[in-house]
């Protein structure tokens, strides 16, 4: 994840897109000052998110990513199962960021089953987000020619029903409580 965070501020267009997050969020703290947010139309409008940047918690500079997780059968009858990470990136603008060509591959997990410990999968991909929350991920920015630290949140996870029983570790909907 860190090398394709790191090549996403290589390029001065890709660099601006990234700056949405930021324009927006002033906008909101403006709106949020002055009577109130108008329209609730993004992950940056909810509360939680205007209090973090309002307390210095996350920075200008830092990413916000969610992490969505799904399977796939990829024959007829369900003769395997394989199930897929992606990350995407909140700081693009909610028009492109679901984009096929600005969404991270994170991980396949191949079948021919369903794995019985999907923790022992996700847990490289949360130790490296948390190497990096702790540590910072080294930028270059191209559109300033300047080197920073940023920190990539992890603002929340989405799956289907299935797959994110497994990411909760709740129950999923085929139990005696289903969630």
């Amino acid at each position: 994840m860190g090398p394709q965070l790191q090549a996403l501020w290589q390029h001065p267009i890709s660099v601006a897109k990234l700056r949405d997050r930021l324009q927006c969020t002033a906008i909101l703290l403006a709106q949020r000052n002055t009577g109130g947010i108008q329209d609730y139309d993004d992950v940056c409008c909810g509360s939680e998110y205007l209090n973090l940047v309002e307390s210095g918690q996350i920075a200008d500079n830092d990413m916000l990513l969610a992490l969505s997780m799904d399977g796939a059968q990829l024959y007829r009858n369900k003769e395997s199962d394989t199930w897929f990470g992606i990350a995407t990136i909140i700081d693009y603008a909610p028009e492109i960021c679901h984009a096929k060509e600005m969404v991270l591959p994170l991980f396949v997990i191949g079948g021919p089953n369903a794995p019985k410990n999907y923790d022992s999968f996700l847990f490289p991909t949360f130790a490296y987000l948390s190497a990096c929350q702790r540590l910072g991920l080294r930028i270059w920015d191209a559109l300033t020619s300047f080197s920073f630290d940023i920190c990539p949140w992890f603002g929340f996870g989405t799956a289907d029903t299935v797959g994110m029983a497994e990411l909760n570790r709740w129950v999923g909907h085929h139990g005696r409580n289903g969630c």
